[in-house]
């Protein structure tokens, strides 16, 4: 008998913004800043959009320390700089 193999795990990105479709946006944030710490840069751009629009766009405010801000800022830019 033939088993089907098991689906794929999704991505660590991909579980963060089925959090935000889930409107569990603490939860997202969390997942989407440890990726942008490791460099994923449409990460960073969403958790820095979270960190600076956040109350506006979510109701709550989300942060982030300065240094942090900063490196998703400068990824953030390298996929400008890249269109």
């Amino acid at each position: 008998i033939k088993h089907p193999a098991p689906p794929p795990a999704p991505c660590a990105f991909d579980a963060s913004l089925a959090h935000c479709t889930r409107q569990d946006y603490d939860s997202a944030f969390d997942a989407l800043a440890r990726l942008a710490d490791d460099g994923h840069v449409p990460a960073a751009r969403i958790a820095l959009l979270m960190v600076e629009q956040g109350t506006r766009l979510f109701g709550r405010r989300f942060t982030a320390s300065a240094a942090s801000r900063r490196r998703w800022q400068a990824l953030a830019e390298t996929l400008s700089e890249a269109a």
